[in-house]
């Protein structure tokens, strides 16, 4: 797994309600086997041998192949991929991506996270990377290095 690390964007981490998940996180950490990414550390790529994601230059490949995603789907992957290893609520996605009127509707994320596991193929290439905890939300989970 190749990553690439610029300087924390303080900005970024105030403008997403953290202080309310964040008591959640040790206790899913545990039961779900969770690694965290450091704090003050700022993903912009991610790469193994079937994904490859480029979060500046806005680009998604899938076994070298680029995937087409509206920009929403582009939006709500550069999310789960920055926070990797964190669980990311309904509501927070909603937040980012839509905007504060829509928080009241969960359906969006969950429908959007559904088109973007099909253009994925997540689950097809011998891992899932966009995971669930049912109540909670979801986070990104970078293939384990074999």
């Amino acid at each position: 797994v190749n990553f690439c690390w610029r300087k924390f964007d303080f900005d970024h981490c105030t403008s997403r309600n953290y202080q309310s998940s964040r008591p959640d996180i040790p206790e899913i950490a545990q039961t779900e086997k969770l690694k965290f990414t450091p704090l003050g550390v700022y993903i912009t790529q991610y790469a193994d041998p079937a994904l490859e994601i480029d979060l500046e230059k806005q680009v998604v490949k899938v076994h070298g192949e680029v995937v087409d995603l509206s920009p929403r789907e582009f939006s709500l992957l550069a999310c789960l991929v920055r926070d990797q290893g964190r669980i990311v609520s309904h509501r927070d996605l909603i937040r980012e991506i839509w905007g504060e009127q829509y928080t009241m509707d969960s359906s969006l994320s969950s429908l959007y996270i559904y088109y973007l596991r099909k253009k994925l193929k997540d689950g097809k290439n011998g891992h899932q990377y966009i995971k669930t905890l049912w109540g909670r939300g979801y986070w990104f989970e970078p293939r384990p290095e074999e």
